[in-house]
């Protein structure tokens, strides 16, 4: 029974702490929302400024999007 419930928490506390990681912004802007619908494919709003997307996790971002507008993620 020992046994089970150890190899229960490793293996649910392993997963529930795998899913972040901290990424530099590389702005000093306020980053309002962000929407990823797969693990790689990232939306962001940088205030009223920009829409950005990223298609690697968050390593690059690319504008889609420049000022002018409000976006809402």
């Amino acid at each position: 029974m020992r046994n089970i419930l150890f190899l229960f928490y490793f293996l649910f506390s392993t997963s529930l702490f795998a899913q972040w990681a901290t990424q530099n912004s590389g702005t000093s802007a306020t980053l309002t929302n962000v929407f990823f619908p797969t693990g790689n494919v990232g939306y962001i709003t940088k205030g009223n400024e920009s829409l950005l997307k990223t298609t690697n996790g968050g390593s690059t971002w690319s504008t889609i999007a420049s000022a002018g507008s409000s976006y809402e993620i």
